[in-house]
């Protein structure tokens, strides 16, 4: 969706993935204003049977094609296996070089980042840490996103101090959150996600197993990871056809209240760009942009309209109406990164005219 290109022989290409947060405002639709990335988003999903059940790769790849996004989708998983059984999988290491991804989401056994964090500093971490070293030396700009995992429907009763889902979703959460903070990750909330509509008693999220999950836990899957990337809220809810599009609405919502409200505790609020465009008095039209880039030493933007800016937070006002190619220009430690988008501005529909036409015509 976004291409970086090298604009000096000096240094390195890279490639990365700029978060595109579109918001239509002011009420007019959506042909008003378009913001549209260029080139594919690259996304790498590694994990078990939570991941591979009911395809879910394919459908995050549905849901994010009809929400307009561009993507291309690649998964790499294997049931029953732990990270550190990942970190010896040849075939894994094949699909990481295979590709400069934007994006590789991990996802663990279900029950091992349950335990202390003595345990998983011995039994987790070093092979976590083995599989994002191999991802960021095959292109140091991926961002690595961990998937986080829920608790069983009756918790897992061989061990006391999970025996219960409140008790197992508590510290399946710890367990992502302290690897996500120990090695600066992301999360993708999915455990957190699925609490949160457990509240609904109608929405069956397991199967008949108890731990994996229904058409439904795949889709709060789905979604919880298409909100933690592109930061919107999926507006397409008919990925499986079982005909439930309220309870995937339910979930859609949930998901992106929930991701929106808390996103420090996720570290999703880091190294993002947001674009917004609006039509102001049918006649003004405006591009509201942020590179939100912590670690950058310079920003660049060029509007396409011959004007450039250094600043980090823009309001950036277009003469006239038309299609415009915005370029982004960041240096930071993976290099110089360059994305790509275009915007385009046409006129509402004149529905003032049409309602006086209509009125006059009554009179």
């Amino acid at each position: 969706m976004v291409t970086f290109k090298n604009y000096s022989p000096l240094l390195k290409i890279t490639q990365y993935i700029l978060v595109l947060f579109t918001i239509l405002s002011f009420g007019f639709n959506s042909i008003a204003q378009k913001i549209e990335n260029l080139d594919p988003l690259k996304i790498l999903f590694i994990g078990n049977s939570y991941t591979h059940m009911n395809n879910m790769p394919k459908l995050f790849d549905k849901i994010a094609t009809s929400n307009g996004e561009n993507v291309e989708v690649v998964m790499s998983a294997k049931s029953s296996h732990t990270f550190e059984m990942h970190s010896q999988r040849s075939e894994m290491y094949a699909k990481i070089n295979s590709e400069q991804w934007d994006y590789v989401v991990l996802q663990g056994f279900s029950r091992e980042l349950s335990y202390s964090k003595q345990y998983i500093d011995s039994v987790s971490l070093p092979y976590i840490q083995q599989i994002v070293d191999s991802i960021h030396q095959n292109n140091s700009c991926t961002d690595v996103m961990l998937f986080m995992t829920w608790g069983y429907e009756n918790g897992f009763k061989n061990r006391d101090e999970i025996n219960t889902f409140s008790k197992m979703a508590k510290a399946v959460q710890y367990g992502y959150r302290y690897i996500a903070d120990t090695l600066n990750l992301m999360i993708a909330p999915v455990g957190d996600v699925w609490k949160e509509v457990r509240s609904n008693p109608a929405i069956q999220l397991y199967e008949k197993d108890q731990m994996h999950p229904s058409v439904m836990g795949s889709h709060l899957i789905v979604t919880t990871l298409y909100t933690s990337i592109f930061k919107k809220k999926s507006m397409y809810q008919s990925a499986f056809n079982v005909g439930n599009t309220e309870k995937m609405k339910f979930i859609d919502d949930m998901a992106y209240n929930y991701i929106l409200s808390n996103p420090v505790p996720h570290h999703l609020n880091n190294n993002q760009l947001t674009l917004s465009a609006e039509t102001r008095n049918r006649k003004e039209f405006y591009l509201l942009a942020n590179a939100l880039y912590p670690g950058s030493s310079a920003v660049l933007w060029d509007f396409g309209d011959g004007t450039r800016s250094r600043e980090v937070d823009i309001t950036h006002r277009y003469k006239k109406k038309g299609t415009y190619t915005i370029r982004l220009e960041i240096i930071d430690g993976c290099g110089i990164r360059n994305s790509k988008h275009t915007v385009t501005f046409v006129k509402p529909n004149n529905i003032f005219r049409r309602r006086k036409k209509s009125k006059e015509m009554r009179d």
